[in-house]
């Protein structure tokens, strides 16, 4: 069985959970684009956002 995270670690991954959830809806609305060698990779830095999310979501409740 995994340790359980500390407080001070699960307020800390809500905040910055909060603030890729916002820079998510800016790739995803248009607000916010990502572009490499003149490339827009917005798309796939959303899609990037978006796993990390869940896997940190699945670390930090204990899942594996």
């Amino acid at each position: 069985m995994s340790p359980e995270p500390s407080d001070q670690i699960v307020g800390r991954w809500r905040e910055l959970r909060e603030m890729l959830i916002s820079q998510l809806e800016m790739f995803e609305t248009g607000a916010l684009t990502l572009h490499s060698n003149e490339v827009n990779v917005s798309a796939a830095a959303a899609a990037d956002l978006k796993r990390s999310i869940l896997e940190f979501d699945a670390l930090i409740s204990g899942a594996s």
